[in-house]
This record gives C-alpha cells, structure tokens and sequence, in this order.
C-alpha cells in the first residue's frame, strides 16, 4: 500500500534562527489538519498524510508572521521501491515584508479552493475552514497595513519619535534594528546632530518603602556608558556577581528614566535596547523594550511563542526541548535555564517540578527562578510553602524576564489574598504591584518605567574595576 509523505523544509532561513523548532500546520481540503515541529536545519521533515490530496502547510512564526505554501495532488511523486509517494512543501523565510507574506498565502488558500472547486458541484459552497482562513489573512494584513501606515504617520508629525516597524521573521526572538536618537532640524532644513542619551549600571542591593509608600531600589554603581549607534550594550562583568544586572537608560529631563534587568550570557553576547513606538503614550509602562542575546535558539523560540499566548505551537517542540535539557552535555547558562523554566512551567511540563528547583540550586541569586518555584507550588495547592520564595525573590531585586514581573504579581496578591491578616503579604504585593505597573510586557527582558512610585539610587562604586563593554550603540 501507497504511504503518501510531504516533505517540509525551509529556504533562505536566517542565521539567528538556524536550530529553531518552527509549528507547522498541514491542512486537506475537507479541513482535517494536523501538526508537526520543523527543526529549521538543512535536513527537511517528512509528515506522513492520509492520501493524495491538495494541502495547505503554514506556520506561524513567534513574531506573529504567517508563512503559507501548497502541495497540490499533482504534486506527488510515486517512489515504487519505498512504496511511498512524496510531494515538497517549502516555506521561504525571506524577509521580503507583509505584502510578498500576503500573495503567497493567498496564492496557497487560492490553489486550495480551486482544488475544492474541481472536486465539488459549483453550487457547493467552499467550506467554512477555508472561508474563515481567509478573512483571518484579510484582517492580519489590514491590521499590518493600518499600523505601518500609523508609524509612518506618527514618524512625520514628530520628527523626535523614532519608527520601529514589526512583523519580521527575527523580531520576537532575535534583537531589533531601532533608531534610539533624535534628530532636530537646523539651518536650511538640515538635520543637526542627535543628542546622545547616557546610561549607567550597577547590581541591587536592597529595597527601601513600606506598604503604601513610593518603592526605591538601592543599587551598587558599576559604571556608566551612553548610547550610541547599534542599541547594543556589550557584556560587563563584576568578579564574583552571579545575579542580574540593572542598567538606567536615561531619558532627557525631566524623564527619570527606565530601568532594564539583564544577565550576560556564556557567549559574551551583547542585548538590545529599543524605544517601543506602540507604547510612547502608555500610561505607566516602560518606553523601552530589550532582549538579551540569542543563546539558545530551541528554548528562545519556544518561549517567544509561549509570550504570545501561541501555546499549541510551543507544546508541539516541547519534547525536543526536554530531551535537550535531560540529556545537556555542556555547562547550563542561566538564560537558558530561565527561559526553558518558564516554558515548562506555562505549558505545565512535569519535568518543571525536577528542573526548577535544580536551578534554585544552581542559580540562587536570580529572582526568576524562585518566583518560578512560588507559582509551582501555588499550582500544586501547596499553598503555605510560597511565602520562603517568594520573599527570596524580592531579596534578589528585580526579575530578568518580564513574564517574572507577571507571575511575581500573581503570586503576592494570591498570597496577600489568603493571607489578609499578614502585613508583610501586603507590603510583598504592594511592591510587586508596583513593579507590574511600570513594565513594559512587550519586552523579553524586564523594562520598568521609573517614577514617583518607583525610584532607583545609584550609589557607592565597586572597589573592584568592572571588565567589558560599557557603551550602548544605538540604531
């Protein structure tokens, strides 16, 4: 008997995700669809289907973008000696923008419906799967279209605002090309040069504000830099530091400024800091959005999805990711430990309850993973062991990834409500609350807009030099 096989790969896939676990969607005319996980490596996927059809195979991608292509039943070749039939599906992963990314998914749901249409009576309507896919893909590109064209808008009515437009392959998961600096207009028109905006960084010490009361973080100066032509900041490093560190990007006054959690990883790469056009008005979060440097594409990429609620796409590559961490032959970074933390303990792994107490072992200082331990136990009803991590994790400072700040909420206000008798429940939740309120949840890394209610006083320089880089570039 005839087994019919398509077989995926992708083209042209960016560097930055080279080993990433793309959720790939395979779809027949009559609407059955099944998933599978493409590894974007050189070597293709081969998915078994149930016979010769016209298919639709699609991925989203974290960023949000769709890639859509056709096998149609033409398309399958017969291998007599394999007794197989195979037809290739390839997904370009060029970034070609929103416009090619709609005529070839439209192209796709075109071919689809003509092969319905051939096999159907005309006066068969197409099937709802079809129609709905459809008016999806009109709405995601008119969505698309509308908030270019308001960037641009935006852009030219303040020339000070920098554009940043979304939607590409990398974004989500990779660092964004941004413009942090602002331009005026000189004699004749001509623009004078930008004012450069300074940063400085340091390591938390402790925490100062009772319940009701503006929340200040106490911060150990490590040094300072400013902002140049890349929105890079190079790794610095402080002997004998295994915590975050926190770095104040500082707007021009009055602006005091945000506040971003980074921890270098084991591959001495830089992070990424942008302004966040689509929060400039907000009401209280950060203006900045950050991402570290890309250290492990498996557990990136599975997270970046799990941040966008695409949780059916994250479980598909979920067993490649537990497998790679059970079988990890080479030193555990703790960026990798975090994010695969997370990812385990939102799609509700049960390998999270060996793996996140393993990294309160090894990573002690990171308020992540003791946060990540609470919401464990919250989860397991365990409910009066989550006062020791949760207050470990405010003695650590700040949370790294924003999804920390989300969870740190929850946890104290669940705490506090339980416990509504206990003060210092109340005052956990209030500086948690206050935290919440100044991030930007756009953000991989935690960007917190400082205020009144939030501060940060930089203080007492290290004796010991700090190594590395100590400048931001911006682009």
């Amino acid at each position: 008997m005839t087994r019919y096989v398509i077989q995926i790969e992708g083209d042209n896939v960016p560097e930055s995700l080279v080993g990433a676990p793309l959720s790939i969607e395979v779809i027949s005319t009559d609407g059955r669809a099944q998933r599978t996980v493409l590894p974007l490596t050189s070597r293709p996927v081969r998915h078994e289907v149930s016979g010769p059809d016209s298919y639709l195979v699609r991925a989203a991608l974290p960023s949000g973008r769709r890639l859509a292509t056709t096998v149609v039943e033409s398309g399958f070749i017969e291998l007599h000696q394999d007794d197989m039939a195979i037809a290739k599906a390839v997904l370009d992963l060029e970034e070609s923008g929103a416009a090619a990314d709609f005529w070839r998914e439209a192209g796709s749901l075109l071919q689809i419906a003509a092969a319905i249409r051939a096999a159907n009576k005309p006066e068969e309507p197409l099937p709802r799967w079809l129609v709905e896919a459809t008016r999806d893909l009109v709405v995601r590109t008119w969505k698309s279209v509308a908030g270019f064209v308001s960037d641009t808008l935006d852009h030219y009515r303040d020339k000070g605002a920098p554009v940043v437009v979304g939607g590409s392959t990398t974004e989500v998961i990779a660092r964004p090309s941004v413009n942090t600096r602002s331009e005026s207009k000189g004699v004749g028109g001509v623009p004078t040069p930008a004012a450069t905006l300074n940063f400085e960084w340091g390591v938390f010490r402790a925490w100062e504000g009772e319940d009701g009361t503006a929340q200040r973080l106490l911060i150990q100066r490590g040094g300072t830099g400013s902002i140049g032509e890349l929105g890079e900041v190079e790794p610095f490093k402080l002997e004998n530091h295994r915590g975050n560190y926190l770095i104040r990007v500082l707007g021009p006054p009055p602006d005091p400024g945000s506040l971003v959690a980074w921890v270098p990883g084991l591959q001495h790469g830089s992070a990424r800091i942008a302004i966040d056009p689509d929060n400039a008005n907000n009401r209280s979060g950060s203006l900045l959005i950050a991402f570290p440097d890309l250290e492990d594409t498996m557990a990136t990429t599975l997270f970046s999805y799990v941040r966008q609620s695409s949780l059916e796409e994250a479980r598909i590559g979920l067993p490649v990711l537990v497998e790679s961490l059970q079988h990890n032959t080479e030193p555990l970074g703790p960026n990798r430990g975090m994010l695969s933390a997370y990812v385990l303990y939102k799609l509700r792994h049960p390998y999270a309850a060996e793996f996140i107490p393993y990294l309160r072992r090894q990573f002690p200082e990171l308020a992540d993973v003791h946060i990540l331990s609470a919401a464990q136990l919250i989860a397991a009803g365990r409910n009066g062991e989550v006062d020791e991590p949760l207050s470990k994790a405010l003695d650590c400072g700040v949370p790294t990834y924003n999804e920390g700040i989300r969870l740190l909420r929850d946890s104290t206000n669940f705490l506090c409500d339980f416990y509504p008798q206990e003060p210092r429940f109340r005052s956990n939740a209030r500086r948690a609350s206050v935290m919440a309120a100044a991030a930007n949840f756009d953000s991989s890394l935690t960007c917190l807009r400082l205020s009144d209610s939030l501060t940060a006083a930089f203080a007492g320089a290290f004796r010991l030099p700090a190594f590395g880089g100590s400048r931001l570039r911006a682009r």
